[in-house]
């Protein structure tokens, strides 16, 4: 007569088991950047879109449809939540036109604060102009935000800077 099976190994060892599988995986855990740098395809992949999804997060007051169209790289949480918080502030108000032009030539889109400069981590070409109606809600003196526009891949983010490298 055969012992009785003992389930208590085979508990034990399937989370480990499990989680050999998801590594083994091809592509099935990515970081968060892998995820980001890495094309969607309901990304938007021209202007004209990213200003559509944009128009639409904003009407819908959806933070995660904006967020994700954000190319966030190493930006700190303080920068991220600081960027969620000029989102949201903008809800109340009425878009009135959203338009992208490219950078001038001249246009440097970097900046110094703390002894550090701050650039964007991704090549910058364009930037979006978000104009909203004048006296929409309580604007506090808001009448449009300007947003720096890279392209990853084939995708077009809206781009925040961060701590330069090097």
């Amino acid at each position: 007569m055969d012992p009785p099976f003992d389930w208590g190994y085979f508990v034990c060892f399937r989370p480990a088991l499990l989680a050999l599988v998801l590594l083994a995986a091809p592509g099935a855990v990515r970081s968060p950047l892998e995820a980001q740098g890495s094309p969607d395809r309901r990304a938007p992949r021209t202007a004209d879109e990213l200003i559509q999804r944009f128009r639409a997060a904003h009407q819908t007051h959806s933070v995660a449809d904006i967020r994700r169209l954000i190319y966030w790289g190493g930006v700190g949480e303080y920068v991220q939540r600081s960027t969620e918080r000029q989102i949201v502030d903008d809800f109340p108000l009425t878009i009135a036109r959203v338009t992208i032009q490219l950078l001038s030539a001249d246009e440097i889109p970097q900046y110094s604060n703390d002894a550090k400069t701050y650039r964007p981590a991704i090549p910058v070409t364009r930037r979006m102009r978000v104009e909203f109606l004048p006296g929409s809600a309580s604007s506090g003196g808001v009448i449009a935000r300007s947003y720096l526009v890279g392209v990853k891949q084939g995708t077009f983010y809206l781009i925040r800077t961060e701590p330069a490298r090097g």
